[in-house]
């Protein structure tokens, strides 16, 4: 019997025929939360309550079209994100993947794509070309 405090919230967390049940209690006093926990593991045992089912996660793809493109429309900020998200669509290993086993190494295959794959065009249009561009010499003297 383990009950934990989040924030404000106690969850509880037990091994019930080796698989580990975590919740929420969504209560703020400690022996409450022991009460739900016990409740919880008595009908687990009597076979009242089935271990509970995890939600489908949706893959990396769904997630930036139904959470975050909505989300930074509304904050007028997709201009800003739009460019990085479909950099990352791009990848079709990462957009595919679900959300919960993206990992370390599937950061670093994204960039290692990234750097060999050729971009559209590397040319500047004159209107983002730097109007002057300052010596490097100019740069390491100062007359102070």
């Amino acid at each position: 019997m383990t009950v934990f405090k989040r924030g404000r919230i106690y969850w509880y967390k037990f091994l019930f025929r080796g698989t580990a049940v975590c919740e929420s209690t969504k209560q703020s006093n400690a022996s409450v939360a022991r009460e739900i926990e016990a409740a919880h593991r008595s009908n687990l045992s009597r076979g009242m309550v089935g271990i509970r089912e995890k939600k489908a996660v949706p893959s990396f793809e769904e997630f930036c079209i139904t959470t975050i493109e909505p989300y930074t429309k509304l904050r007028g900020k997709w201009t800003w994100y739009r460019s990085g998200i479909r950099a990352l669509l791009k990848y079709d290993a990462l957009a595919a993947m679900p959300l919960d086993e993206i990992r370390s190494e599937h950061a670093i295959d994204f960039a290692t794509w990234r750097l060999t794959t050729p971009k559209h065009s590397q040319k500047r249009s004159r209107k983002h070309a730097p109007k002057y561009v300052v010596p490097a010499q100019s740069i390491h003297r100062c007359a102070y």
